[in-house]
């Protein structure tokens, strides 16, 4: 496959997703998703495609153990498995938002560098100076600066939301053991690999400090801060890291060329 066609379909991946995403994510928003789980299955069929495309350019064929050490340790690889994994589970509707919004960001990429300038190419620079885009792609491009990293950030607390959702579904027998343990191990990936993800945990564990010493809980229950000290001391020792830490800078929002050649999101 040429890499214009690899374009194409990584860009119609996220098509997709953007499109029957939102048509799921509307009827989930209030309650009438039940009869539309084929949406469901199309938008990460949409993300399959375009993350699957991704690694391939990124990560090559699978070829040895090292290959497999490699994509363990790849963001692109650990949301392509994720993707699978929905994929082939009983529908979790926020699971979606995460992927419809790293989708929404490409697809308004891929119209501004690719589909705006055949309809409304650039205007040539005065003296000689570089070529002016169009008022419509700047004005895309304005849009993606300005809101990349909040919705990144949003990203960030609804996967920490969906740990819940599907920690919570396995109390009440809506979803396997299966779905909160293989989730957990993602959510630690993002943790050493996203700043967001950390920053994410940083606020929780503040609010949930800020809960616990509200002087009507700590007075019922002063032992509770040193239950809870005790509980991210250990989760620390399983994880191989503390709860908190939010050091790294994050990333910038998708460049201009993006296309199959960086990561997805």
């Amino acid at each position: 496959m040429s890499t214009n066609m690899q374009h194409v379909y990584w860009a119609g991946g996220h098509v997709l997703m953007f499109i029957t995403g939102l048509r799921y994510l509307l009827a989930w928003a209030v309650f009438k998703s039940g009869a539309l789980g084929y949406w469901y299955k199309a938008a990460f069929t949409g993300a399959f495609i375009s993350y699957a495309i991704v690694v391939k350019k990124s990560l090559g064929i699978p070829s040895s153990a090292d290959w497999f050490t490699r994509a363990l340790a790849d963001e692109n690889f650990q949301y392509f498995g994720l993707c699978i994994f929905w994929l082939i589970s009983k529908p979790v509707g926020i699971a979606l938002i995460p992927y419809w919004t790293f989708s929404a960001f490409h697809v308004a990429t891929f119209v501004r560098t690719t589909v705006i300038p055949k309809f409304f190419p650039p205007t040539p620079g005065a003296n000689g100076g570089p070529s002016q885009p169009s008022p419509i792609a700047k004005m895309i491009q304005s849009f993606v600066k300005q809101y990349y990293d909040p919705s990144m950030k949003l990203v960030a607390y609804v996967e920490l939301a969906i740990f819940a959702r599907v920690l919570f579904g396995l109390l009440l027998w809506r979803n396997s053991l299966l779905m909160p343990i293989i989730y957990a191990l993602f959510l630690r990936s993002r943790y050493f690999q996203s700043p967001f993800t950390r920053q994410a945990f940083a606020s929780l564990d503040a609010a949930i400090l800020q809960g616990i010493q509200h002087p009507q809980i700590s007075g019922s229950v002063p032992q509770l801060k040193t239950y809870y000290d005790m509980f991210k001391e250990y989760l620390g020792r399983a994880t191989g890291t503390v709860l908190v830490r939010a050091d790294a800078p994050p990333k910038p929002a998708p460049a201009a060329a993006a296309g199959t050649s960086g990561a997805t999101h």
